[in-house]
């Protein structure tokens, strides 16, 4: 008896350690959707892989795999079949698959709009500590969308979505405290939450906080702070945060002025669509042509009044080198009549 149940003990262990390792290989062989084409054979072999673990009841293998059907990464593009997958991985415990299931739901995507469902899932999601569903409850309670407005349950999923590190959650509940909304208005809570998300790279949170500490909205006003905050705004590609960067550069508030920097940056901004920051870029663009042609004119006014200036000190010096000749000619005529004089006076002296 006791070998029997020695033996199950090891397979289960067994079977365990294949799901994971499995799972491991997966997902060390699943590409990016932008991968180089040389990556397809990868892609085929994770899909083997997830759908090898998603038969043995893995349900992070089937939300893995619903996610390549959703995308058409490795697969063709089935969003039933991903629907399917996210089911049996939600009915296995896995958070996420349960999460993107509710998405679906929510949009209507392969599948009938319906917020009961939505909610169904999303809610089992959040209870398996998925931040992601987590932030998609708290955002549709804030907002009032799929369900009634409320915000004293918004305010509970996107502090736990917080806590679980989503920056959407933590964007959210930032806003949440910087209006009062299902809590105390509070600044400072607000710029420590929006801070966080920002970190944890949500751009728009990223703006927000900088404006505070630029402002001094409801906080003591840090530029520091602010340029920080719009410098990593703009890393992740915030037309606005590049455009406030560039105005910090250009007129040298928090940083050192740079010219060169602010045009970088207002051409970053331009280049996600900021219109202010494409008018100010033209701008700098033709000062900086008229001070170049200021320069070459200036330069050449220069180069011209030097070629004067030295052609009137060439003059000049001609003019004393004729004086200084003439000087000595009259001196050499004085010296030659003071020794006629003095041989005249020579002369008279003998005679007397």
């Amino acid at each position: 008896m006791t070998h029997i149940l020695l033996s199950k003990a090891i397979n289960r262990l067994v079977t365990q350690f294949t799901l994971i390792t499995c799972g491991l290989i997966a997902l060390a062989l699943a590409p990016t959707v932008n991968a180089a084409s040389g990556s397809d054979i990868n892609v085929k072999q994770a899909v083997n892989l997830y759908k090898k673990q998603c038969n043995r009841d893995d349900g992070e293998a089937c939300g893995a795999l619903g996610r390549l059907y959703q995308n058409g990464t490795g697969v063709r593009r089935d969003s039933k079949q991903a629907i399917k997958l996210y089911q049996k991985g939600c009915s296995l415990n896995d958070g996420l698959s349960c999460a993107l299931l509710g998405q679906m739901y929510q949009k209507g995507n392969g599948v009938r709009r319906n917020n009961q469902q939505f909610l169904k899932y999303t809610i089992k999601g959040c209870d398996l500590d998925n931040n992601q569903a987590c932030a998609a409850l708290g955002t549709a309670y804030r907002e009032g969308k799929a369900v009634q407005r409320d915000y004293q349950k918004a305010f509970g999923y996107l502090t736990k979505g917080c806590e679980l590190n989503d920056p959407n959650a933590c964007r959210e509940l930032g806003i949440m405290y910087s209006m009062g909304q299902g809590v105390k208005k509070s600044a400072s809570q607000a710029a420590k939450i929006l801070a966080k998300s920002c970190e944890l790279k949500d751009r728009v949170a990223c703006l927000r906080v900088a404006n505070m500490y630029d402002r001094g909205q409801g906080i003591r006003k840090d530029i520091n702070k602010a340029v920080q905050f719009f410098a990593q705004g703009c890393d992740l590609n915030n037309e606005a945060a590049c455009n406030m960067l560039a105005r910090k550069y250009e007129r040298g508030i928090g940083l050192d002025q740079d010219i060169t920097k602010a045009a970088e940056f207002y051409g970053k901004a331009c280049e996600l669509k900021n219109k202010p920051a494409c008018a100010r870029l033209e701008q700098l663009s033709a000062q900086n042509t008229m001070l170049a042609q200021a320069g070459e004119r200036g330069q050449q006014e220069a180069i011209a009044t030097n070629a004067e200036l030295n052609n009137q000190m060439k003059k000049e010096l001609e003019y004393y080198k004729q004086y200084i000749a003439q000087m000595e000619q009259e001196l050499e005529r004085v010296r030659s009549f003071v020794l006629e004089r003095d041989q005249e006076r020579d002369v008279l002296n003998l005679v007397q």
